[in-house]
């Protein structure tokens, strides 16, 4: 039996890539967000996406992509998540916003390319 303050990043059946992922969430993509971290988070998914060969851990990279993504592309803070870069909540934003997996690969493969500077563009 697990103890109730056990931590949850890791868990006995975790694979090696599955810790990072989770770990790199976590990390780059909790409640306090940088842009820096954010990119070098993301530069883990698509490493572990390149690497992955299995249809279980292909669907948590898919996950983690649209977060990292989406939280790039979110120029504020809103609710619980706080962008150190953005710090105050911006009314134009305060919206639904949708995200295709193909935008959400295009604005990646951009940003990690350096052929935009998505990450802190105002």
């Amino acid at each position: 039996e697990d103890a109730p303050d056990q931590d949850d990043l890791e868990t006995p059946e975790d694979t090696e890539p599955m810790t990072v992922l989770r770990q790199t969430m976590s990390a780059e993509f909790g409640v306090v967000r940088d842009p820096q971290g954010m990119v070098e988070g993301l530069k883990t998914i698509l490493e572990l996406e390149r690497n992955n060969r299995w249809q279980r851990f292909e669907n948590a990279l898919i996950t983690a992509k649209m977060i990292a993504v989406s939280a790039l592309m979110r120029k504020e803070s809103r609710g619980g998540h706080y962008r150190i870069d953005f710090p105050d909540e911006n009314t134009a934003m305060a919206q639904r916003s949708y995200l295709s997996l193909n935008e959400a690969d295009a604005f990646a493969q951009d940003l990690i390319s350096g052929q935009s500077d998505k990450a802190t563009q105002a």
